[in-house]
């Protein structure tokens, strides 16, 4: 028996021994759960950080489609304005052409007008200094060259 206790020995201090590095063995166990821990918060907040972002990333990207729906309506709308706009400034130019041919015509037919009158004017003026003339034309039925001294003076 006396093996039997050397061989009891031995494993006791074996035992030591491994008790020593099954101390160790279980501090870093725990160390690697507090580790393990801290790693699976963190990874939690990440995750919340995450999903947070994702919600604001939609929400943002709702809202740039809506304002982009919202500028794409508001460019029609201005391209229909203009269009409008354009429509009105032909129909204006359009009036101002048929005003500007009927001003013409009006002036034109006052230059004629005052053309007439104007001769009309330049007659009458020529039929009063030679009045003596058209007379003697008109009492002797023939036309005669007048002399100066056959001349009547109007006075004028």
């Amino acid at each position: 028996m006396p093996e039997d206790q050397i061989k009891i020995a031995v494993l006791e201090q074996r035992v030591e021994d491994l008790k020593e590095f099954v101390l160790k063995i279980d501090d870093a166990i725990e160390k690697i759960s507090q580790v393990n821990v801290n790693l699976t918060k963190m990874i939690a907040v990440h995750e919340q950080k995450l999903e947070t972002r994702e919600i604001v990333e939609k929400n943002i990207n709702q809202k740039i489609d809506n304002i982009y729906s919202k500028i794409q309506k508001d460019h029609e709308n201005v391209l229909e304005e203009i269009k409008k706009v354009n429509a009105t400034l032909e129909k204006v130019e359009s009036n101002l052409d048929d005003r500007l041919v009927k001003v013409e015509n009006n002036q034109a037919n006052i230059n004629i007008k005052l053309a007439t009158i104007v001769a009309g004017a330049v007659l009458i003026g020529f039929i009063i200094q030679n009045n003596s003339f058209f007379v003697k034309v008109l009492s002797n039925g023939h036309l005669t060259n007048p002399t100066p001294s056959a001349r009547v003076d109007t006075g004028s």
